[in-house]
């Protein structure tokens, strides 16, 4: 899938193969796999169908760590998951395209602050589990029979402890389910404090509603999964570690045209590099590396033909398309080495030879 993103050779999951391109699992299996985890008891025999589970979302999982730790939209796997995902983090009123998705796929980074592709890996297999844990293949028999007893309660008033007394199962996600469709209200008191439900004109609930088997497993796992995610990453933005570390405040990253993320009263560097915090302190940051040539979005064939930018002016043509070869084309060292007409060696080394000097100009070590 990918050239440059890997996880540690140590690491469990380094040497299971990722998928192709258009290469999926069977739909059917995982599936099963997930009702056969749920419908198994604790002990050995649900750990290893867990980690079967594990790894046949291994590639879905990888491509999720891939675009947070490389920051930019990938050229594979670019699909209606990866863009329903991505909406999330839009201002309501924006154009959807690849433009306005890149510049939020920039900033995901920001909630995973100094971690490698590897802590982002473990990290979202954590909100994995939790989905496989959630799922139940038994839910829409639950809410038939939650129907059933509201049927019988009719324009009654009743609460989710009445409906559990009448049914072998916690009631909650199926009420809240039927309340979404709504073909039940909630009914609240004083400060909005939900005091019970009642049903609403569109009851009873339509007999397609009623006559859909299971949720397919892979269904559930892809929207559940999205939704833990922009919860996470709601978050961690909300932190002071994800705007200062190592005691360094964060620059207001999200570009003019995506303010709506900010609300006025965030503890943040505005754009312009200042800020006065709630104690009456000024602070302010050297922006004189804004504007320059550095993101990799700028880097095209133009840019290696010839630059001013004062960190790559003087490198070779070779140089500076060994960088756009690498970086933005995302090609692997054999292909590079092609294209350039040289060794696979000679353009590692050169690639070293770029990255020493970079670690120079910045005074790195």
């Amino acid at each position: 899938m990918s050239n440059t993103t890997h996880l540690d050779p140590s690491h469990y999951a380094s040497q299971w193969t990722l998928p192709k391109e258009g290469e999926f699992n069977d739909l059917g299996i995982v599936n099963q796999a997930g009702i056969d985890y749920a419908n198994l008891l604790d002990g050995p025999a649900k750990e290893e169908k867990l980690l079967e589970i594990v790894r046949y979302f291994h590639g879905y999982i990888f491509k999720y760590a891939e675009l947070i730790t490389r920051g930019h939209l990938p050229s594979h796997s670019y699909n209606s998951d990866t863009r329903r995902f991505l909406k999330y983090f839009l201002p309501a009123e924006s154009t959807i395209n690849t433009t306005t998705f890149s510049k939020v796929t920039k900033h995901l980074h920001l909630a995973f602050p100094q971690q490698s592709a590897t802590d982002v890996y473990d990290i979202l297999n954590v909100l994995l589990l939790r989905c496989v844990k959630k799922y139940d293949p038994n839910y829409v028999d639950k809410v038939r029979d939650i129907v059933k007893v509201i049927q019988k309660i009719r324009k009654k008033q009743f609460t989710i402890e009445y409906i559990a007394k009448k049914v072998s199962f916690n009631p909650t996600g199926g009420i809240r389910l039927l309340a979404r469709k709504e073909y039940i209200k909630a009914i609240r008191g004083p400060r909005k404090k939900l005091i019970g439900y009642k049903i609403t004109k569109s009851w009873p609930p339509s007999q397609e509603f009623l006559s859909s088997g299971p949720v397919g497993f892979v269904y559930f796992i892809q929207t559940w999964f999205r939704y833990y995610l922009q919860e996470y990453i709601d978050e961690q933005m909300k932190t002071i570690e994800a705007r200062a570390w190592d005691k360094m405040l964060q620059i207001e990253h999200r570009s003019s045209d995506l303010d709506t993320y900010t609300s006025s009263n965030e503890n943040i560097i505005s754009s312009e590099g200042e800020l006065t915090d709630i104690h009456g302190i000024s602070w302010s940051a050297d922006l004189s590396m804004m504007n320059k040539c550095l993101d990799l979005s700028e880097i095209t064939p133009a840019w290696v033909n010839g630059t001013t930018d004062k960190l790559f002016h003087n490198m070779t043509v070779r140089e500076r398309h060994l960088i756009y070869l690498y970086y933005v084309q995302e090609l692997s060292w054999k292909q590079i080495s092609e294209t350039l007409h040289i060794s696979i060696n000679q353009t590692q080394r050169i690639h070293d030879d770029i990255l020493t000097f970079l670690k120079i100009k910045f005074h790195l070590h």
